[in-house]
């Protein structure tokens, strides 16, 4: 029994680090000119989370006005719009390079990214292990693909 617990707080614990490397942080501490960027371009959104990326780089997440979920990430290299994608409509050819080039990964997200010059998508893969409601990710990875759905690289 004993053996049980503390295998449960193990897992538990290291289950929190997939997203380690971006921190929640409140609106207040978000720099004043990203605040009022967002509160312009974004005039009827909802459920809205800020997080911290790095000690010049921040992301929000929210729901726009059409129940659709984005996210805007502001870093020193310019602004980047997410537009998250439900799985059921991934282009076939994005679907068949992850069966084929990634067999044992299974797609958990989807995103368009958008900058000022380019659009590309971007799309989540994990390997995870386990059975029935337990289940967890043992490795995910993020790939790049173009908007015709060629993949580009990896991050």
């Amino acid at each position: 029994m004993k053996k049980i617990v503390v295998l449960l707080l193990v897992m538990a614990a290291f289950g929190g680090l997939t997203y380690a490397q971006r921190s929640s942080v409140a609106e207040k501490d978000v720099p004043s000119r990203m605040v009022i960027d967002f509160q312009r371009q974004q005039l009827d959104c909802r459920n809205i989370s800020w997080y911290k990326l790095d000690s010049a780089s921040y992301e929000v997440e929210f729901i726009d006005g059409d129940d659709a979920r984005q996210s805007i990430r502001y870093t020193p290299r310019g602004t980047e719009t997410r537009y998250f994608v439900d799985i059921r409509y991934c282009p076939g050819s994005i679907k068949d390079t992850i069966k084929h080039r990634f067999p044992k990964f299974k797609l958990t997200e989807l995103s368009v990214r958008s900058t000022r010059r380019t659009s590309a998508y971007e799309a989540r893969i994990a390997r995870t292990t386990g059975i029935l409601f337990w289940k967890k990710e043992r490795e995910a990875r993020f790939l790049n693909f173009d908007t015709s759905g060629k993949y580009l690289d990896e991050d």
